[in-house]
């Protein structure tokens, strides 16, 4: 009997996350909002880009933007499109991890952006947020960093309908 290659893979993911799920995490919202997430958002973002997160936070996109394409350029001679649409969401949640000396542990951190058209968001517009949300806590850090944008996993989608992505921080 031939499955169409697409409800095949969904029911291997299904099967999957019913397999490795206690049935309290097995819930249809849960499946369905992963595989929803799963196919209609890239699993990297913006791997191709060079940045630090040092500096402080920048007073304006196009500061902001000039000085990451001048980065860029320098490390690599490498131009990047800020205003390409990257991720049709209007909404997302950014997680990314750094040392609490007060408390001296590793501290996970998530915080939601909304983008500001209906299009989802510019490579640009993403980045400029997440560099001032992040950097007085990473500026200091050995992985400071910026390596991309790697979509979360399932365990992160039980109760969310928007995808989760966490910073690929390097040192």
């Amino acid at each position: 009997m031939y499955i169409d290659t697409g409800i095949n893979k969904i029911y291997n993911y299904i099967e999957n996350i019913c397999l490795t799920s206690t049935s309290a995490d097995c819930t249809f919202v849960a499946v369905i909002n992963y595989l929803k997430i799963l196919f209609m958002y890239p699993k990297e973002l913006m791997s191709g880009i060079y940045w630090g997160f040092f500096g402080g936070k920048y007073n304006s996109y196009e500061e902001f933007i000039q000085a990451v394409a001048e980065y860029n350029h320098e490390l690599r001679g490498r131009k990047w499109n800020p205003e390409e649409v990257i991720l049709d969401s209007v909404c997302v949640t950014i997680q990314y991890s750094y040392w609490d000396y007060d408390v001296e542990d590793e501290i996970e951190e998530a915080f939601d952006l909304k983008a500001d058209n209906e299009a989802g968001f510019s490579a640009g517009e993403l980045f400029y947020k997440v560099h001032n949300r992040v950097v007085e806590k990473l500026e200091n850090e050995t992985h400071h960093f910026f390596e991309g944008f790697l979509l979360g996993k399932r365990e992160y989608y039980k109760n969310l309908n928007k995808p989760v992505y966490f910073i690929n921080q390097g040192m």
